[in-house]
This record gives structure tokens, C-alpha cells and sequence, in this order.
């Protein structure tokens, strides 16, 4: 039976919405100030655009999807459930504002597919946890993104490890906010608008301030260029052609990280669009390092704006090109320039970093997996970049460590602790080779410069890349420890290292408890001392991945110590932080608070449970109701 049209009258979507909702894909009421921005107490950011008019349905794909309603087709009711039915935004994906920011209306995008993800991994094993619970885990997934495709998502990536713990916690507690999210198959993924941005003109101390955002944000990750090349470029930026396309893309960066004005945003998404237009001149037909520049940029610029996949892709471009160029090569360098050696040397450490990264995050295939060993190239010695102990060397060291790690857990199928403590030893030996006292140790003042800040930031992105290694490598320990003590149903004498269980699986199942709460306490640290910018493309993931850790060791009602709720707490303080600017740090927040509710829910369980067992011994004969004068009166 077709599904009936929807009266305009009817519709749950907005006339229009203000600019902080369609940045974070928000459902805007119109009002001034609309409910999100008093929810989120950013009245002041409440405006709204005006003139551009909605013509995307009148395309040929998008009328046929909308007028054909003879097709039988099993997906459309979840898709109408999507864009039009209640409650929405309080399935911990953010809703659509309207149809410019909803899934797009496009010949085969926007549909739902219920069986993807949800009880199958991409291997057609069920994933049900019911049976064999101690021997099960996360599972690589097929999520839908923005087009309604199914992307891949490897077993070691966050997404699958939630998709693990909401099975988990409804089988032990029964259905909840955080385990009943029906969006939970959706790839959390935000529009970019590429028209109808207004238009701007910064002056010169304004984009210094853009670069010096730029900076921080990329801290430890890219090494592109020095501060002074960038203004050297900035002060000349109207006499050039080519490097303008990339100062756009350092702006749009930086213009994500600053919460100045509610057009910010805004402002960023221009920059990026013209940055990316220059780009995308005579596209791939010569790959050069320019090239390898841009979509470097403009995929962490689309980290930032919550486009996964779109940044995925661009860093495969970038591979590609630094291959052709033969950046990965270290042979090659001893016949070149000092400064052409310079320039390669940080190109290809940046991709490595950030592809890597983005790989790790995902459990995806790095597109710059080389041949020839990462340490060939770091041995070669730039003579204007020494190779000094700093956060872009330490990270580029880590990243062969990480790919090895990745490569492990995904053809694991037993645990093997002796495997795992070797992968252990190497970044141990990593970590005493490559971070010098200065790295492990920050003294930070009340007032702190941009360089000292953005060096402290570096040292940040090291360290949470090293805690979130040892985390996805221990995680599968922490797994069947906590599985098997679910399994029993008995929530005393619960204490890591006091059962029957191999001292090696307790000890590694703790290692991931501490490197999650090194991480949290690390962040939150670093929030208190003002040093958290407004968005970190990275660390948002990093803190999540972390969280989904300390909610699960408190799920399992284990004897742990206040610093574990602590740093829980401390993981949802950080990303409510992001949360302002990156709707995926929103999601990530409200995901967690969600976690939070079914934990506090699981404990009320498990005491009743004891009162019930010793409501035969004792009464409870006196209960005070206490009320106060007015409820009296």
C-alpha cells in the first residue's frame, strides 16, 4: 500500500532555520532565539539568512522518488519515519533542518536499510551476542552514509565497538534510550552549503588570526609550512594565483577553531569552497606537491566539518600523488635540493600522520601504506627541520606501530596475549626513543603565546595517539574479561586480578581501563587550562573511543575507583566543549549521556536485586516523608 502524501500544513520541518542548526544539522522551530540555541545557551549566535530559495526537488531523481508511488519499495516508510516523524532529534542523531541539510532527495539516497549494521557483520555472521557472549565482539559494519551508500567500518573502529555495547546492555538490562537508537545504521555525516553563504571581506590582522587557529589546530599532524612562509604569502596573497587556493584552505581551517561571531562558520565554508574550487583546477591530470597540499588541507578541513568518508577519499588522492612523486621513497632524496628535500620530507610525514590517523579511527585500509619502512625516511636528516624529538617526528614514528596494530586486530581470532604484549614492547620502545622530558612533561602558565600553545597541542595529539593505540590493542581483553563476568550474573567479588581468570588477561584488560582514563584526564586537564580549541577534528574521536571504554567498565559494575566515574564524567565535559562547533562531538556527547542514564539504570537494577535477596532477613519499618511549609499549606 503506497505510503499517503503529506500535507504542507503537516510538515514537521521548519519554514527556515538559523545558522548554528543547519551548521549542526539541528530541527530549528524558527523562533528567536529557537529552542537548540537556549538549549545549547548560545541566544546571541540565534540568526537567521535570507534568500535563497529550496529548488532541489525539482530535479528529474528527486520528483520521480516523490511523485512514483505505485513502486513497491520496503524503504520508504523509514525514510519518511526519517524526514518527517517525530522524535528525531531525541534518537541521538541529529535531525535534518530542512530539505538543503536533510539527506539528499537524489535517485537512490536518503533510503534505510534496517538489516545493515544491526544484527550482521560484513563477514554474515550474526552478531548477536546472546551466544557465545565471551567469545564475542565488535564486528566490521555497513553504515549508510549522507547518499544512502553503505560504507565499511572495521571491527577495531568506535562505531562497531557501539553497535557491540548496545546489543550488550539490551540483552543484560532490556531496551533504553542508548540501546534503542534507530538511526544507529547511519554515518553520522553533515552538509557542506556551497551557495548561498554570504559575503565577506576580512582584513589582514583578521586572517593572522585564522593562521594562528590553523596552527594549533594542526599541531603534531601537519608540518606543510612554517609560520613565516605563511605570512610571507598572506602579505602578497593579492599578487598570486596558485598559493591562493591553499591560504583559503589555512583559513577555512582556522575559521572552524573561533567562535567570534554567529557567521563564523559560515565564513570557514566559503573559504573552503573557494579553496577547493582552486583545487579542483585541472584537477589530476599532473600530481604535485601543491596538489598533495590541497586535498591534505581540505581533508582535515572536512574532518572538521563532520565528513568522514569525503576526507577518507581525499587522502587517497594525496597518497596517490605522493606515490607518483615518489615521497615515499627515501633513495630518491639524496639527489635533491636542501630545500626541495625539506619540502618532500614534511609532505609525506603529514599525509602519513593524518591518513594514518583518519585509517586508525575508521579501521580502515591507510592509503599510504608504503613498501620501504617509515624509519628509512625519518633517518634522513633535513638540514633546515633537524630531527629534532618533536610531536610531527613522534607521530610519524608511531604510524608503521599503529598499521601493524590495525592489521592484528583485524585477523585476530583468538586472544594472544604474547602477540600483544610484543606490539606492547614496541611502542614502549617508541615512546623512550622519541618523546624527549619536554613532551612528557608541560608546565603551562595562566597566559600562554601561539607557539608555546600550539607546541603543547602537538604534544597532546602524541599523547592521546599513543593512549588510543594501547587502547584498541587491549580493548579485545577488556572485552572477554568483562564478558565473562556479565555472563555470570553476579556483580560481587568483582575486583580485576582476584578471580580464576589468566593473570595476563586481567592485567592487559586493566591496561585498557588505564590508558582510557590517561586520555580523559589528559583532555580534561588541558580544557581546564584553556588550551582546548573549538574544534579538533581528531582528539574528538580519540575522547569518544575512550568514553565507550569507561562507560562499558562502569556498565559491568566492576569495583573501580573514583577516578574511572571521574574521567567518564571528564570524557562527556570535553566533548559538550566541541559539541558548540562540531555536531559530531554533539552526537558523541549526547551518545555518552545516553550510556550515563543506562548505567545509573543498571545499578538501580542490581540493588533491587539485593534488596530482594535480603528482604527475607529484614524490614524496612519506617519510611520519613518530609515536606516543607509550602507543601503543607
Amino acid at each position: 500500500m503506497p505510503r499517503p502524501r503529506i500535507r504542507i500544513e503537516d510538515r514537521q520541518r521548519a519554514v527556515k532555520a538559523c545558522i548554528p542548526c543547519k551548521s549542526s544539522k539541528k530541527r530549528c522551530d524558527s523562533k528567536t532565539p529557537c529552542s537548540p540555541c537556549v538549549r545549547r545557551s548560545s541566544e546571541q549566535a540565534c540568526v537567521y539568512t535570507e534568500g535563497r530559495q529550496k529548488n532541489r526537488r525539482t530535479s528529474h531523481a528527486a520528483s520521480q522518488l516523490e511523485e512514483d508511488t505505485t513502486v513497491d519499495n520496503p524503504h520508504r516508510h523509514v525514510q519518511d519515519q526519517i524526514n518527517n516523524g517525530p522524535g528525531v532529534e531525541d534518537s541521538g542523531f541529529p535531525a535534518s533542518v530542512n530539505d538543503d541539510y536533510a539527506f539528499s532527495n537524489q535517485d537512490g539516497e536518503g533510503v534505510i536499510d534496517a538489516n545493515i549494521g544491526s544484527n550482521f557483520g560484513a563477514d554474515g555472521y550474526t552478531a548477536d551476542p546472546a551466544a557465545g557472549e565471551e567469545n564475542s565482539g565488535p564486528r566490521s559494519r555497513l553504515l549508510l552514509n549522507s547518499k544512502g551508500e553503505k560504507v565499511y567500518v572495521g571491527n577495531a573502529a568506535a562505531l562497531a565497538f557501539l553497535q557491540f555495547l548496545r546489543q550488550i546492555l539490551s540483552k543484560h538490562m532490556g531496551p533504553s534510550h542508548f540501546t534503542e537508537n534507530r538511526l544507529g545504521n547511519v554515518m553520522l555525516e553533515a552538509q557542506i552549503p556551497g551557495e548561498g553563504l554570504p559575503d565577506f571581506e576580512e582584513d589582514v590582522e583578521q586572517k593572522g588570526v585564522l593562521v594562528d587557529n590553523f596552527f594549533l589546530a594542526s599541531s603534531g599532524i601537519l608540518d606543510l609550512y612554517t609560520r613565516s612562509e605563511v605570512y610571507e604569502l598572506l602579505t602578497d596573497m593579492d599578487n598570486m594565483n596558485e598559493s591562493k587556493g591553499l591560504l583559503y584552505l589555512v583559513f577555512a581551517i582556522g575559521g572552524q577553531c573561533r567562535v567570534s561571531s554567529p557567521l563564523s562558520l559560515n565564513y570557514s565554508q566559503r573559504y573552503f569552497t573557494h579553496g577547493q574550487r582552486i583545487a579542483f583546477e585541472g584537477m589530476l591530470e599532473d600530481p604535485s606537491i601543491r596538489l598533495i597540499h590541497s586535498f591534505l588541507l581540505m581533508a582535515f578541513y572536512l574532518l572538521g566539518a563532520c565528513r568522514r568518508n569525503a576526507a577518507f577519499m581525499y587522502l587517497g588522492i594525496a597518497a596517490r600523488a605522493a606515490h607518483a612523486l615518489g615521497l615515499h621513497d627515501a633513495d630518491q632524496y639524496s639527489s635533491l635540493t636542501r630545500s626541495e628535500k625539506s619540502l618532500r620530507l614534511r609532505t609525506w610525514k603529514s599525509l602519513r600522520i593524518l591518513d594514518v590517523m583518519t585509517s586508525s579511527i575508521l579501521a580502515r585500509p591507510s592509503a599510504s601504506l608504503s613498501t620501504r619502512p617509515d624509519t628509512a625516511i625519518a633517518k634522513i636528516n633535513s638540514d633546515d627541520r633537524t630531527m629534532l624529538k618533536t610531536a610531527t617526528n613522534a607521530n610519524f614514528e608511531i604510524c608503521s606501530i599503529i598499521e601493524e596494530v590495525l592489521q592484528y586486530i583485524s585477523q585476530q581470532t583468538t586472544l594472544d596475549s604474547e602477540s600483544t604484549q610484543g606490539l606492547l614492547q614496541k611502542l614502549s620502545t617508541w615512546s623512550a626513543t622519541n618523546l624527549s622530558p619536554e613532551m612528557r612533561i608541560c608546565s603551562v602558565g595562566t597566559s600562554i603565546g601561539s607557539s608555546e600553545h600550539e607546541k603543547v597541542l602537538g604534544n597532546i595529539h602524541t599523547a592521546c595517539l599513543y593512549y588510543f593505540t594501547v587502547m584498541l590493542l587491549t580493548r579485545p581483553f577488556l572485552i572477554r574479561y568483562l564478558m565473562s563476568r556479565l555472563s555470570t550474573k553476579s556483580n560481587s567479588g568483582m575486583n580485576i586480578g582476584t578471580n580464576s581468570e589468566p593473570a595476563n588477561l586481567s592485567d592487559l584488560a586493566q591496561v585498557s581501563i588505564d590508558v582510557a582514563v590517561y586520555m580523559a584526564q589528559t583532555c580534561q586537564n588541558a580544557m581546564s587550562a584553556g588550551l582546548i580549541i573549538d574544534n579538533m577534528c581528531i582528539l574528538k574521536a580519540w575522547i569518544f573511543a575512550a568514553g565507550l571504554v569507561l562507560g562499558f567498565t562502569l556498565f559491568a559494575n566492576i569495583e573501580v575507583s573514583s577516578e574511572v566515574e571521574n574521567a567518564f564524567t571528564g570524557v562527556r565535559d570535553v566533548l559538550k566543549k566541541l559539541s558548540h562547533q562540531s555536531p559530531q562531538a554533539e552526537h558523541y556527547h549526547d551518545v555518552l549521556s545516553s550510556f550515563s542514564e543506562a548505567i545509573i539504570k543498571r545499578r538501580k537494577q542490581i540493588a533491587q536485586e539485593r534488596r530482594r535477596a535480603t528482604s527475607q532477613y529484614v524490614d524496612r519499618i519506617l519510611v520519613l516523608d518530609v515536606q516543607n511549609d509550602q507543601q503543607q499549606q
